[in-house]
């Protein structure tokens, strides 16, 4: 049975039965259909996004990929709607994850909400004035830094609910003792897949643009949370700058460049460890640049950006702060 037909049976079980599938953009891991409700949802939703898992990649049969992906990414995703986070709201600019409305764990298919006009902020950027590109970065960036959220999924009563859900005393102690190492500044919880295209994994940044009384209500919706994980905030923000700078140096985007100036005013300063750190990252994913697919670019283009991608690693592997002043990360500098 074809992947598609298996999922409208598995679906007409439930209260989001489908009559249709269409194929979306879902990345390489990922298999992901927009299905036509035989119901409305109570909102009046005619339309959701399955989001179904394999042990293979969606884009490579060859790629294998754990599919306790899928019960992590809608652990997150739960947790956040159990503890009802407002979203994250600025100026004429918001920012809040998508609804998770159902998650099958024994075929690994998640039903989310379906974004209505959505596109990628990779190509809404290519419209956005230079003054409202600022506000976009530096608010997405303000949710992803939440420490109210890092407290309190990982702090609040954890050995509690490790031994109330059946752990052990070893685990629950293994577990606090992990936390605290990575304990301190711009650690905790990150995203892990913050880019404004397709990347590696998935469409990672959504952007509803709504007209109300003549003005633009940015809505942003990450997605694809299955990449969350204990690590460094810096490599959600590495990641996002070193895109948006290619978009600026391949694609002469202008609100490419201010919208990194939003992320790094947004993050605000850090220590230089972190402004090292920060370099260093940024500079290995810019020599990722192609992850999203083949480009047709000029051979100086892609020379340039490899050049600056090199001279990045080298100054923070360096700890050269007066020539990160000269980048685009100067911002970070206390």
């Amino acid at each position: 049975m074809e992947l598609d037909a298996k999922l409208l049976q598995d679906l007409s079980q439930t209260s989001y039965a489908c009559s249709t599938l269409e194929t979306v953009t879902g990345g390489l891991t990922n298999f992901t259909f927009r299905g036509r409700l035989v119901h409305p949802l109570p909102d009046g939703s005619q339309t959701v996004i399955i989001k179904h898992g394999e042990e293979y990649g969606s884009g490579f049969a060859d790629f294998r990929v754990p599919t306790s992906r899928c019960v992590i990414e809608q652990e997150m995703l739960r947790r956040v709607r159990d503890r009802q986070f407002p979203p994250v709201v600025h100026q004429q600019v918001s920012v809040r994850p998508p609804r998770l409305y159902h998650f099958d764990l024994q075929t690994n298919t998640q039903i989310m909400e379906d974004i209505a006009g959505s596109e990628r902020l990779r190509d809404v950027a290519r419209d956005l004035s230079s003054s409202k590109a600022v506000d976009v970065d530096s608010k997405l960036l303000g949710m992803l830094q939440s420490n109210a959220m890092i407290d309190d999924v990982l702090h609040r009563g954890l050995g509690e609910k490790i031994l109330a859900h059946g752990g052990s005393v070893d685990v629950r102690d293994t577990a606090e003792k992990q936390l605290k190492t990575v304990d301190g500044e711009g650690r905790g919880v990150m995203y892990g897949d913050l880019t404004t295209k397709k990347c590696a994994s998935c469409v990672s940044v959504l952007l509803h643009v709504q007209i109300q009384g003549g003005n633009d209500v940015i809505k942003i919706t990450p997605i694809d949370w299955e990449a969350c994980r204990l690590g460094f905030h810096m490599q959600d923000l590495a990641l996002l700058v070193s895109d948006l700078f290619v978009q600026h140096s391949l694609e002469s985007c202008p609100a490419a460049l201010a919208m990194i100036r939003g992320l790094v005013k947004g993050y605000g300063p850090v220590s230089d460890a972190v402004v090292f750190q920060a370099a260093v990252y940024s500079g290995i994913y810019l020599f990722l640049w192609e992850g999203g697919g083949p480009y047709a670019y000029k051979g100086e283009q892609v020379g340039g950006l490899l050049d600056i991608a090199l001279s990045l690693v080298v100054h923070g592997a360096t700890k050269d702060r007066e020539a990160i002043k000269e980048t685009f990360l100067w911002g970070l500098l206390a």
